[in-house]
């Protein structure tokens, strides 16, 4: 069996392009992204575009890979403490971000530890620090966007961050990246407040991300902040079907590990008699289910799986449909071999040897 390619190039560029628009329009909400693949020219232009649809005057910050706890969180300014007199605090580089951006390089190599700082901190929304004789707690919201150049799968981000940033791009082998802007980042924020998620849209992104085999719940949580945000981009105030498959395929379809299988034909069950409607049942008939929303978002993520996830599920279901067939053909084999222990009815007939004594 060949191997199945990945998305199309001209698709993930395109999704690359709508994830920065959409994490400009709430970067704390959505976390940040992680930027897979070397640093190229590509790379390089997203982190631009989408620095240049931030606000003006929005905290664009560095944060080295290999960067020391203190700097992280803040600690005792000697200095300025040798100056006054008494102990003076330095913010940390997270403190130093609060309503801005940090830009990660070379994320592979963050040691878990500190990774473990900066995920707290996306939690938390601040930074404590108690440490030599200070006791402080400043705000630290942001996003994250971290350059992840790993060739090797042990070489990557750690995966405690890395959940917490809503989009997972990857870089390789793209050539280009697709042209999308939008005025007013402004005023997409506000309109964005005012987005509605309906209850059916709710379940079938919560109920997608289950069947996908996604474990972390901030994925699901992601994909209806990008979907509200993708109804402020076209100018809605209630959230709609087409928003809920984009976002599941910029936020989903990176996490996933499985793909449901085709449902099996079920044994015909006999009908019975539907139940009278309620006054407004018909109403509530004319919207989608959310079976429907998810079977929906399901075809809507299967063009950007990660590559090779289709082909592992074919490998899974031959692999079940030979291991059922050899059961069957095991369990007519028992009866003529092995040690005899005990007796059962049976037709000898059928293969079954004849226990002489006992009969």
């Amino acid at each position: 069996m060949t191997s199945l390619p990945g998305p199309p190039p001209d698709l993930r560029s395109a999704d690359a392009a709508l994830a920065a628009l959409l994490l400009a329009i709430d970067p704390i909400g959505l976390g940040g992204a992680v930027l897979r693949g070397a640093g190229g020219p590509v790379r390089d232009e997203w982190i631009s575009r989408f620095r240049n649809l931030l606000p003006a005057g929005s905290h664009v910050g560095k944060l080295p890979a290999y960067v020391a706890a203190d700097r992280l969180l803040g600690g005792l300014d000697v200095p300025a403490t040798l100056s006054a007199g008494r102990p003076m605090f330095e913010k940390g580089i997270l403190a130093a971000a609060d309503n801005g951006v940090l830009i990660l390089s070379s994320a592979e190599r963050l040691e878990a530890d500190k990774a473990a700082l900066i995920a707290a901190a996306l939690d938390s929304g601040e930074v404590a620090v108690q440490r030599d004789g200070i006791s402080s707690r400043m705000p630290a919201r942001f996003a994250l966007i971290a350059c992840d150049e790993g060739q090797a799968d042990d070489e990557a981000l750690p995966s405690a961050l890395a959940e917490r940033l809503a989009f997972h791009l990857d870089f390789s082998n793209m050539t280009s990246l697709d042209v999308s802007d939008a005025g007013g980042i402004e005023t997409l924020r506000k309109r964005m407040a005012f987005a509605t998620v309906p209850a059916e849209i709710s379940e079938a992104l919560c109920t997608s991300a289950i069947a996908l085999g996604i474990g972390s719940l901030r994925a699901g949580l992601f994909a209806l902040k990008a979907a509200r945000a993708l109804a402020a981009l076209q100018g809605r105030s209630l959230v709609t079907a087409e928003d809920a498959a984009a976002a599941a395929r910029l936020v989903l379809a990176p996490r996933a590990v499985r793909f449901p299988a085709a449902d099996q034909p079920e044994e015909a069950v006999e009908p019975q008699e539907p139940d009278a409607p309620a006054p407004d049942q018909d109403a509530e008939n004319d919207k989608s289910s959310p079976g429907e929303m998810t079977e929906l978002i399901l075809e809507a993520v299967k063009p950007v799986l990660p590559k090779g996830l289709l082909e592992a599920l074919d490998m899974a279901v031959l692999a079940q449909s030979a291991k059922s067939g050899g059961g069957a053909l095991s369990a007519k084999a028992g009866t003529r071999r092995g040690r005899p222990a005990g007796t059962r009815k049976g037709d000898p007939r059928n293969g079954a040897r004849l226990n002489l004594i006992e009969t």
